[in-house]
């Protein structure tokens, strides 16, 4: 009986680790409106902590480039932005919802894609 039960305990356990894992993301996500492109990397990804690189190239007006950290709990990414614009370093709080594979903020629809530096570029 002390068998049966040590092995039932041992079973629980296992099958318990890792419900709470986070199911592993893109490493680019990419979204468009017009001519003005936006894209963020996860660079590491830790649980719900995520950390990477964000980017927002606007067609008629300054960009902004820099990095993020952040959480993704229940559909809701919620990141932390140092960036550079005209010189100026700044901070910001973004949300985005997940939906499936893509996320939605910024007045974007994130979609993953194989290489942002491409979407990047002047």
């Amino acid at each position: 009986m002390k068998i049966l039960f040590a092995i039932l305990a041992i079973a629980v356990i296992l099958t318990s680790c890792g419900t709470n894992k986070q199911a592993q993301l893109a490493t680019c996500y990419h979204g468009q409106v017009g001519d003005s492109n936006s894209v963020f990397t996860v660079d590491s990804q830790n649980g719900e902590e995520l950390k990477g690189s964000m980017a927002f190239v606007f067609a008629q007006k300054d960009s902004s480039y820099g990095t993020y950290i952040g959480k993704l709990k229940n559909g809701e990414f919620t990141a932390t932005y140092t960036f550079w614009s005209e010189g100026v370093q700044s901070v910001g709080e973004y949300k985005f919802m997940q939906s499936g594979k893509n996320f939605t903020g910024q007045g974007y629809v994130y979609q993953p894609a194989t290489d942002c530096s491409k979407f990047t570029k002047p």
